[in-house]
């Protein structure tokens, strides 16, 4: 019962009192499934999508293994996203290094980019690509390299069909 309290309040801190909207984020919901790289390393990604609160939030439940054991850490986040007006979104992702990310970006069509910030400086950057057809999902996230933010990795995944789960 704390953690729900907890997410809750990282929420609530994150999005103040900035008007809501609700677009139909319904396209992602479900599981995806997929295979990337990040700086070189292979990996498989599992990704599920849901509504949360009655739908005001959307909740991610990310997990990444890498193919080579010990190279990098395996990793595993939940994040929470709200909608607001002009295209903005805003939310909180927590992850299994320990990290507690504040979400800042911005939505259109079948693409989202969002900053990470942690104790208000951005250290990473997301892009989230959804095809038109809705049946592939593309997140390349980008580090800081020489004062500047580059690609540092890819992946694709796509829809599972409805009752088949992928393995974390």
């Amino acid at each position: 019962m704390k953690r729900p309290a907890i997410l809750l309040s990282l929420l609530l801190a994150c999005t103040g009192a900035t008007a809501k909207t609700t677009p139909n984020h319904e396209r992602v919901h479900g599981e995806w499934s997929g295979r990337g790289d990040t700086v070189g390393q292979a990996f498989s990604a599992c990704a599920k999508f849901s509504p949360y609160m009655n739908g005001a939030y959307l909740h991610l439940d990310y997990a990444m293994r890498y193919d080579t054991a010990g190279a990098m850490p395996n990793q595993m986040t939940e994040s929470f996203y709200t909608f607001l007006d002009n295209g903005r979104v805003e939310g909180v992702s927590l992850d299994s290094l320990s990290n507690v990310l504040q979400l800042n970006g911005t939505y259109a069509d079948h693409r989202m980019n969002v900053d990470w910030l942690k104790n208000g400086k951005t250290i990473g950057k997301a892009e989230w690509r959804l095809s038109a057809d809705g049946n592939t999902l593309t997140f390349v996230r980008f580090g800081e390299m020489g004062g500047q933010f580059k690609e540092i990795g890819e992946v694709k995944m796509n829809r599972l069909p409805a009752g088949k789960s992928c393995s974390k």
